[in-house]
């Protein structure tokens, strides 16, 4: 990895944050990796997944820029972006130089701190897609959970455990939709400063539903159960 205008630059071991690296936390640099490519894969159409970083990236094979997340460069220029990308190419050669150019300032964390993996095109794209589309089943279970409890205490009445239960399942299913693997990027064109605080709102309100549902629970369980035993 090389930093800034220094000369030389040093061996780290992937994941690693600019802090651990170069004992800053925000800062820029570059991540370099000669990789041998493995005979049955040359001259085929591999991919590189790269899933989000706390920083900004640009990522080049020998050279040639492949995809970019932000905008990488010092504070004035830098632009953050979480977000994940895979990015295409075919090898021809036995060695081919993989370079990884990052950036991140006002963050709370920046570097190369989740691992990319690399593989034969299909598979890369299946195991990348699996995640999305897994993520994106399980919100929408939440999701139609929640508003079902919903009805139920609606039209039963006097089922507060039912309705607040629903609530959670609604509030979790909308702050999955701006976590990772950020399914409102595929979707809306809501800005990553935008989708990060609407992540924030809706985990504290999903805890703060959480904590008022295991209140509910304790009253209606554990202290009538109690009365029963004993009254």
């Amino acid at each position: 990895m090389t930093k800034g205008t220094f000369e030389q630059g040093k061996v780290v071991h992937i994941p690693s944050s600019f802090q651990k690296s170069v004992g800053v936390r925000n800062t820029y640099g570059t991540y370099i990796r000669k990789w041998s490519v493995p005979k049955e894969w040359r001259n085929h159409r591999l991919a590189v997944h790269i899933p989000f970083e706390y920083s900004a990236y640009a990522f080049y094979v020998d050279g040639k820029k492949l995809v970019s997340v932000g905008e990488v460069g010092p504070e004035n220029l830098h632009e953050t972006l979480l977000a994940s990308r895979t990015a295409y190419f075919t090898p021809s050669k036995d060695t081919v130089t993989f370079q990884m150019e990052m950036s991140s300032f006002q963050q709370m964390r920046g570097g190369f701190e989740n691992s990319i993996y690399i593989g034969n095109q299909a598979a890369v794209d299946r195991q990348s897609n699996l995640q999305f589309y897994r993520n994106t089943v399980v919100s929408g279970l939440m999701f139609m959970m929640g508003l079902l409890m919903l009805i139920f205490a609606w039209f039963l009445k006097d089922l507060r455990e039912f309705f607040v239960f629903g609530l959670f399942c609604v509030s979790f299913a909308i702050r999955s939709f701006f976590a990772v693997p950020f399914l409102y990027e595929k979707v809306t064109s809501i800005s990553y400063v935008g989708a990060t605080k609407m992540e924030y709102i809706w985990t504290l309100l999903c805890f703060a539903i959480f904590i008022y549902l295991m209140k509910l629970y304790y009253e209606v369980f554990l202290l009538s159960g109690l009365y029963i035993v004993f009254g």
